[in-house]
C-alpha cells in the first residue's frame, strides 16, 4: 500500500543520508533531469 511504499522510500533516503551526501544529490539530480527531459515540470 501507499504507507508501506512511503516507509520503504524513507528507509532508502535515510540509508543514503547515512552514506555519501553526494550519492543522494546525484540521484536527486538524475530524477530532476529525467523529468525535465520528459517535458514534465517539477
Amino acid at each position: 500500500g501507499i504507507a508501506s511504499e512511503q516507509k520503504t522510500l524513507n528507509s532508502k533516503v535515510n540509508h543514503k543520508e547515512e552514506g555519501s551526501k553526494g550519492d543522494l544529490d546525484e540521484v536527486t539530480h538524475k530524477v530532476f533531469f529525467d523529468v525535465q527531459a520528459a517535458g514534465k515540470p517539477i
